[in-house]
């Protein structure tokens, strides 16, 4: 449903909507690097100002 990418381009955050999924992909790669079970429609996903936390839906999805 969402597509984010990391400031320095080398990390794509997806969510699935009715999938319940997050995933972090490496986009040099297209090798999808983490998933995440996050519950029902994770639609929008946001980053948090250091980038080590992935939310959606206020819900924290990955963290580094």
């Amino acid at each position: 449903m969402s597509i984010l990418i990391s400031k320095d381009g080398k990390t794509a955050y997806v969510s699935t909507g009715r999938g319940k999924k997050g995933f972090m992909i490496d986009t040099a790669t297209d090798k999808v690097t983490a998933s995440v079970e996050v519950g029902d429609r994770p639609w929008g996903i946001a980053l948090s100002p250091d980038n080590k936390f992935l939310y959606t839906s206020g819900v924290l999805v990955i963290g580094q």
